[in-house]
């Protein structure tokens, strides 16, 4: 009988405690859906990637430090404190971005990631995480760390001159809230980043000028019909050659997201790897679906067609034949002449770029154009 009540009364604790609610707080989710790989920019490898911070607490969390370390811990490549946290995260699915680092119950922060590694980069890493949970009687502090993230350490993909000759800045910049970088697009329900190293090449004169007279008229732009070239051997995978142009600048209508490309060739060279060439002008595509293409063939024209603003061709590398339902893969061209940079990309068009020290020129093999550099295309 005694052994009984022992078991009734261990029964009746058991229950008791199963209908308590939990006091044990969960940590922040990590995840990074897509990458790293390494790219060469400047000589120094580099890795883009989003990390996702999911808040699963039934607390806000207000994000304070975010590091990122070798998988020992031992050695930190990068930290940033809460403002500059701030300056490279978003809230998922939201328009409207607070002001702080808080996140929500149920929500997740992106953070937009660019790492640089010394010359020989540990493959890899982990994040470290600090944080205040804002709780009715107060905030508590706590730390979260990621499990081990591999970098890729395949070579990466390296391609010939998109264009022929000319002086050609390269448009793009990961910090821009609305750049290529961060735009995310749904697609079939899913989310990618299909500009995540995409690349805008304007091209301009001597003076930093892309337009010669009167810039509202797009054949006045030195870029405008340039020749678009294959980068590399493939297999036209599509194209669309549909969207008409406005002459002017000013009189181009507004496109949604949908028809941004506008005119485009997408070229299967590969190993799942698509290159994508938009903006194209008007009856200019040379090419058809299914065709073979040899690298340095003239493939189109550059043009003034779908979301721009002003004559330019788009340059991408994805995973998939889909203009937008795709992942930016990162690349590198063959070869190319570093003039210069532009420190003030508000000067883009009136001044000329900021020359190398000492005005030399820099003969780059095998890596991507830094943000906002001016270049020329070498044979």
């Amino acid at each position: 009988m005694k052994m009984l009540y022992s078991l009734i009364a261990i029964c009746m604790c058991f229950t008791l405690c199963l209908g308590q609610p939990s006091n044990q707080f969960t940590s922040p989710e990590f995840k990074i859906p897509f990458g790293p790989e390494l790219v060469i920019i400047d000589g120094k490898p580099t890795a883009y990637y989003e990390l996702y911070i999911t808040n699963r607490a039934t607390d806000s969390l207000l994000l304070q430090k975010l590091a990122i370390l070798d998988a020992s811990g031992a050695s930190e490549f990068i930290s940033w404190n809460e403002k500059e946290l701030r300056s490279r995260y978003s809230i998922a699915k939201q328009t409207h971005q607070p002001k702080r680092s808080i996140l929500a119950p149920g929500s997740s922060a992106i953070v937009y990631i660019e790492l640089e590694f010394k010359p020989t980069p540990a493959m890899q890493i982990v994040h470290h995480l600090d944080y205040q949970l804002i709780k009715k009687a107060g905030a508590e502090a706590g730390s979260a760390r990621s499990t081990i993230t591999k970098v890729a350490s395949a070579p990466p993909l390296v391609l010939g001159a998109p264009l022929a000759s000319g002086t050609w800045a390269a448009i793009y910049e990961p910090s821009w809230e609305r750049g290529h970088r961060r735009v995310i697009y749904t697609v079939g329900g899913k989310d990618y980043i299909p500009g995540r190293f995409a690349i805008d090449f304007i091209r301009l004169d001597a003076t930093g000028q892309y337009a010669k007279g009167d810039s509202d008229s797009i054949r006045n732009w030195y870029g405008y019909n340039n020749d678009v070239i294959a980068v590399a051997d493939g297999v036209v995978a599509s194209s669309l050659d549909t969207f008409q142009e406005s002459p002017t600048v000013s009189a181009h209508p507004k496109f949604p997201a949908g028809k941004a490309t506008g005119n485009y060739i997408s070229l299967d060279i590969g190993n799942n790897h698509l290159v994508f060439y938009e903006h194209l002008k008007p009856g200019s595509i040379k090419v058809k679906a299914g065709q073979k293409v040899k690298k340095g063939e003239i493939i189109a024209s550059l043009g003034f067609t779908g979301q721009t603003t002003g004559p330019h061709l788009h340059f991408h590398v994805a995973n998939q034949n889909a203009p937008l339902g795709a992942e930016g893969l990162p690349y590198a061209f063959e070869n190319f002449i570093l003039l210069g940079r532009y420190t003030d990309i508000g000067k883009l068009g009136s001044e000329p770029w900021i020359p190398l020290p000492n005005t030399d020129q820099a003969n780059k093999k095998r890596e991507r154009p830094a943000p906002n550099t001016v270049i020329v295309f070498k044979p």
